[in-house]
């Protein structure tokens, strides 16, 4: 179905709209020139042969202009599929320079995540939503022409995009991740929800349960459980980035060396004219990005057993198996075959050249398994530094304030003032213990607000004038 047909059957996206108009206006202008010539008589036949061609030349633009940004008008498409396919098309045609800074800066990124995601994740997301913002707006600028500074007005406006929302991310940093997490749990859920669409008929309403679950859970792991869940996503797309981008470095080194032609023969390696994506892409076999919300899942799925379980040993081999598995798949027709239906999906088919995938998944497991090994060992001492299971969340109290910002205070100082307030069960106005719950630090800062607002004490009403004069 092409692009014009997609567009009749649907509300259009507001790129049609403005090729329809300009079209509309475009043929309107062009039939009042057919029609009456500049001192206002009728034109000749040869002005109006010369205005039939004009506005076939002009309906032809029309369409070769809408067939060449199909993907960029049509409702069919999400905008963050757009924004995908935009940068990977930027990506593949980039110089061999562009290629290997970002094949740095993924190893960089990948390495850091591997290693220790819980601790430099605010700085990782930032950065990450950043560049983002700053592909984004130059994506916008440059379709839309809304400067006339050329290049340098696009990288203006792209750099201010990077550092509004890299600044407004990093203030926020916890409210983005509740956005965060309520996105990818969607995302997950509707990748994994073939099952449901299939069941919509059976059980109407399946889908917007299936859905609104992966949202919620989403929700739950990047906040309350969020560093549990960092040290099994860390380790699994860090692993991966860090093979990808020294394969990547590493043929491009050899294809020097040896020649093209001599690489080719050693299959283990990335075929050298390949840019980064296409090496990740060949790595994840014919789905290729496709099967990330499949790891994703695995990985969020491991997470939920380690909170249950606590034990490394089973949380593990747990988080290998998607890679495991479609990793078999692409390599061999062992799952195709097993298929029980007629048509084998593309996540399980396997590719031509088998060794590549092989040989880097092989690397990607042992990279995860040892990352995640080592991340969920120090889960304990993060979750120490939880904001959602603090008593830093929404409420401060105002014995805390009072006494120079205590929420701000090291771990021995708050266990020093826990050990005087449990000597001194008289003096706790404004203070109250924390429970084990997940949602400690909600409902302990509501216990708190509402031990303030009742104190009567001539101290407690102090705080509350001191307070309000603060708020106005």
């Amino acid at each position: 179905m092409d692009c014009s047909s997609k567009m009749v059957k649907m509300k259009p996206h507001r790129g049609c709209l403005f090729l329809r108009h300009g079209l509309i206006v475009l043929l309107a202008l062009l039939t009042a020139n057919c029609c009456i010539a500049e001192d206002g008589s009728l034109p000749t036949p040869n002005e109006a042969e010369e205005a039939e061609e004009a506005e076939e030349a002009a309906e032809t633009e029309v369409e070769e202009i809408r067939e060449a940004n199909c993907d960029l008008v049509s409702p069919f498409l999400s905008p963050a599929v757009i924004y995908y396919k935009h940068f990977n098309n930027w990506l593949e045609t980039a110089g061999p320079l562009v290629q290997v800074m970002v094949s740095g800066f993924v190893i960089a990124f990948g390495g850091i995540s591997a290693w220790d995601a819980p601790k430099f994740w605010r700085w990782l997301f930032t950065l990450f939503v950043a560049c983002g913002a700053y592909c984004i707006t130059g994506h916008e600028v440059s379709l839309w022409e809304i400067t006339s500074g050329g290049s340098i007005g696009v990288y203006v406006l792209s750099v201010q995009g990077f550092l509004a929302v890299g600044g407004a991310v990093f203030v926020g940093f916890e409210g983005s991740q509740v956005l965060f997490g309520g996105s990818m749990g969607l995302l997950i859920s509707y990748s994994t929800g073939a099952w449901a669409r299939w069941a919509e008929s059976v059980a109407p309403g399946v889908t917007l349960v299936w859905y609104s679950f992966g949202i919620v859970a989403g929700f739950l792991l990047f906040t309350v459980y969020r560093k549990a869940a960092l040290a099994t996503l860390g380790p699994m797309l860090g692993s991966l980035m860090v093979v990808t981008g020294s394969f990547y470095l590493i043929s491009q080194g050899l294809s020097l060396i040896v020649g093209a032609e001599n690489l080719a023969k050693a299959a283990i390696f990335p075929s050298a004219s390949l840019p980064w994506s296409s090496v990740a892409g060949t790595l994840l076999g014919n789905a290729g990005v496709k099967a990330l919300p499949l790891h994703c899942a695995c990985a969020l799925l491991a997470t939920a057993l380690h909170s249950a379980l606590e034990m490394r040993a089973v949380t593990v081999p747990v988080l290998v198996v998607s890679p495991v598995i479609l990793g078999l798949a692409t390599c061999t027709s062992i799952l195709c075959k097993a298929w029980p239906g007629n048509v084998c999906p593309e996540v399980l088919t396997p590719v031509s050249s088998w060794q590549w995938p092989l040989f880097g998944t092989l690397l990607w497991i042992g990279g995860m398994a040892t990352a995640a090994w080592y991340q969920l060992d120090k889960l304990a001492d993060w979750e120490r530094s939880n904001f959602w299971n603090s008593d830093r969340i929404l409420y401060q109290p105002a014995k805390f304030a009072e006494e120079g910002n205590m929420h701000r205070a090291s771990p021995q100082a708050l266990a020093q003032r826990h050990a005087v307030d449990a000597e001194s069960p008289s003096d706790r106005a404004g203070y109250h213990e924390l429970s084990d719950t997940p949602f400690a630090g909600f409902v302990d800062a509501v216990e708190r607000w509402w031990e303030d607002l009742m104190d009567d004490s001539p101290q407690g009403q102090r705080r509350r004038n001191r307070s309000h004069v603060c708020c106005r």
